[in-house]
């Protein structure tokens, strides 16, 4: 290779070789230079059959060693931020290697402050050749030109349904690549699934990967995705029964990125467009979620007649904890969804149909559309407690080639809508209006009984209307009461009875005693 970006120039190879079908030995080795910078790495790999049991009798495990590996590196290190595991799959000695590819799903990459590094590998599987279950289990570690560790890395790829020697068939094939960078103090990760099941499941993305998670945690922010809103390709996604798609994608951490877009189907047809998610949930303290649905699309030719159809439902969704709030019409000791923890967000579909018959005229197959239907639906939603949706449900059909035809459109809701409870219309009263004697007064009479005044009458019901969040009038009674009345000596309460007047405006403190002269006293009420 030349003139490489990343790598300047150089060259790489490998050597792969198998003996009898029960030893298999791998070599990769580059040697290169960048910017007068010469750098160079060897990785090597030994896999042999049968395997060399992990367990001593008679504590027996059901899993053997099945090939070592090792490697040096020098002027290099683990890229800081793993890529998709996706593009981590070992690489093969008996094919041209990628520059910085190794033998075990790491990538190495050019670096002045990096001195040397080392790695080692570890095969491993289930008694009896693996097939059940094998594994390259990789730990590496990189150290600075001072001498001290700079990156330690952990890497892993589990084979399902395939042999030690032979994985180029396998059908679920799990990655993890771990790295701590001391320096900055970051670690970064990344894991896949690959799923290649025939006719029963498959990966939706590059080469069968179902999709991938990413982690990523340093001293300002953190993040863990397990796939991403946009684009639809990184989303985790599986191809079910080769017919039904799925793809979805689960968050949390800080700068979450924002959710994926309706699909234009539903806002051409509405004529709207979904509210915005929350901002609370790129603080770190939620989750954001979503998925989407996918039938396999119908296009039939039922000579004479044919027959389209299309159709989709998903829904993107934040849950975070919402803390003391509450929806309106709750008691004020009750808190929505789980202990505070609430999901909302955007639900939506669409359906596209159409039915015709196919005429030949002149020699011509024309269509003549007999039903074309389209519909489309999205929705506001909350659950748990309360669990509610509200949204519009719109269409439009033809029917007889536009001979009747025309548009619907629904609003339609479902369960208790949360809204917070609105404001308390006692809010802004003032209830006390005088106390006697006032604060940090001085010169009062020994014989003084303390009173308090009031703009509202006590012990009396007060009627008010409202208008709930639902639309709905209702009368709320609110009756104001004494919780304490009280006169203080420095800690201790003095023992008096107070008395209310009867029109409710005023209490009054009936002292047993004269006061102390000289002595301060502290009033409650």
């Amino acid at each position: 290779y030349a003139e490489d970006p990343l790598y300047g120039k150089g060259f790489i190879g490998g050597i792969d070789a198998t003996f009898i079908k029960t030893v298999n030995v791998s070599v990769i080795g580059s040697f290169g230079e960048i910017n007068n910078m010469r750098y160079w790495y060897v990785d090597a790999m030994a896999k042999f059959v049968p395997g060399i049991p992990m367990g001593i009798a008679p504590y027996q495990i059901p899993m053997d060693i099945y090939g070592f590996g090792g490697g040096a590196f020098y002027k290099m290190k683990f890229m800081s931020i793993p890529p998709p595991a996706s593009t981590l799959t070992n690489a093969s000695a008996s094919e041209l290697p990628l520059p910085g590819s190794t033998l075990s799903n790491v990538r190495l990459v050019p670096d002045a402050r990096s001195n040397f590094g080392l790695k080692a590998t570890v095969v491993i599987g289930t008694t009896g050749g693996g097939t059940a279950f094998n594994a390259d289990l990789t730990l590496g570690a990189t150290f600075s030109n001072s001498g001290g560790l700079s990156q330690v890395a952990f890497s892993g790829s589990g084979y399902f349904m395939t042999s030690v020697m032979d994985r180029s068939f396998t059908n679920v094939r799990a990655d993890v690549v771990l790295q701590y960078d001391f320096p900055n103090k970051i670690l970064t990760g990344n894991f896949g699934v690959m799923v290649d099941v025939p006719m029963t499941l498959k990966g939706t993305q590059a080469k069968n990967m179902a999709g991938n998670a990413f982690l990523y945690i340093s001293k300002p922010k953190w993040q863990l995705k397990l796939g991403e809103p946009t684009p639809q390709t990184a989303q985790v996604g599986l191809l079910i029964g080769g017919v039904f798609n799925a793809k979805g994608y689960l968050m949390t951490g800080m700068d979450l990125p924002a959710p994926a877009p309706v699909p234009s189907k539903v806002t051409d047809l509405l004529g709207m467009v979904p509210s915005q998610r929350t901002s609370k949930i790129g603080t770190g303290q939620g989750y954001a979620f979503g998925a989407s649905f996918i039938p396999p699309k119908i296009n039939q030719d039922y000579s004479p007649f044919y027959c389209n159809l299309d159709a989709e439902i998903g829904f993107d969704m934040t849950h975070f904890d919402h803390g003391s709030e509450r929806c309106d019409g709750m008691l004020a000791n009750e808190k929505m969804g789980v202990n505070g923890w609430y999901s909302t967000g955007t639900g939506w579909g669409y359906f596209t149909g159409s039915l015709g018959i196919v005429a030949n005229i002149f020699g011509d197959n024309i269509k003549y559309n007999i039903l074309d239907v389209k519909a489309a639906v999205l929705l506001q939603q909350g659950t748990p407690n309360p669990k509610w949706f509200k949204g519009t449900l719109g269409g439009r059909y033809s029917i007889l080639g536009g001979l009747l035809e025309g548009n619907c459109r629904f609003e339609i809701q479902q369960g208790d809508f949360c809204e917070p409870p609105p404001e308390t219309p006692i809010a802004g009263i003032k209830m006390i209006s005088q106390v006697v004697p006032g604060v940090n007064e001085i010169g009062v009479d020994c014989a003084i009984s303390p009173s308090a005044s009031f703009n509202v009458d006590l012990n009396r019901r007060i009627n008010f209307e409202e208008t709930g969040a639902n639309g709905e009038k209702r009368s709320r009674q609110f009756m104001f009461l004494i919780e304490e009345f009280s006169l203080k000596k420095n800690s201790s309460i003095i023992e008096n009875k107070y008395a209310v007047s009867p029109d409710g405006a005023q209490a009054m403190i009936n002292n047993q005693g004269m006061l102390e002269p000289f002595t301060q006293y502290r009033l409650t009420i």
